[in-house]
């Protein structure tokens, strides 16, 4: 059994998210899980919340990327789409 965060959740964090937090984010994210999170709800519980927290941080990136592209993005080639 192990009591580290889910390795997989942790790739994913890592591929994803910028490079000026990605530290600071998995490491906060890290340190919530094992001090406070899997104490306090077990280690099947704290698996799910870190999953779930991976999840969430990673679309939230995705999304504001996204919207960022298509501010840029021109329409009939002459046009910038606001």
């Amino acid at each position: 059994m192990s009591f580290h965060p889910p390795a997989l959740a942790r790739l994913l964090l890592r591929l994803f998210v910028q490079d000026a937090g990605k530290e600071f984010v998995v490491g906060d994210l890290d340190e919530e899980y094992r001090r406070y999170v899997l104490p306090k709800i077990g280690l099947r519980l704290a698996r799910r919340w870190y999953w779930w927290q991976a999840i969430r941080t990673v679309s939230c990136g995705l999304l504001k990327a996204r919207r960022a592209e298509r501010a840029f993005v021109t329409r009939s080639g002459r046009e910038w789409q606001m």
